[in-house]
């Protein structure tokens, strides 16, 4: 499954949002810029930062889901709040 992540962040360098979009199925073999898949359905999905000492993460993350099934294709984009994903972390300080 192929998958692209468009980013917007202020001047400061700080994220805002993101667009996370499942690319639709190739329609032939070596195409570039798609999903080549058959009798598979993976999922990707973005979830907070895991800390040292924790194994688990909230399931609200899913939110933050896209996905292919194979015999119906891509999932519908999904935008991510990168307010809400990072909270209470150092994550979105900018690098410059």
């Amino acid at each position: 499954m192929a998958a692209e992540l468009r980013v917007s962040w202020t001047p400061q360098g700080k994220l805002t949002t993101a667009e996370l979009i499942a690319l639709p199925g190739c329609a032939a073999a070596g195409q570039y810029g798609c999903s080549a898949l058959t009798w598979s359905s993976p999922m990707v999905y973005l979830i907070p930062p895991v800390f040292g000492g924790r194994e688990l993460y909230s399931n609200n993350a899913l939110d933050s889901a896209v996905f292919f099934l194979w015999d119906e294709g891509p999932s519908a984009p999904v935008t991510i709040d990168f307010e809400k994903l990072l909270a209470k972390t150092t994550w979105n300080e900018p690098v410059w």
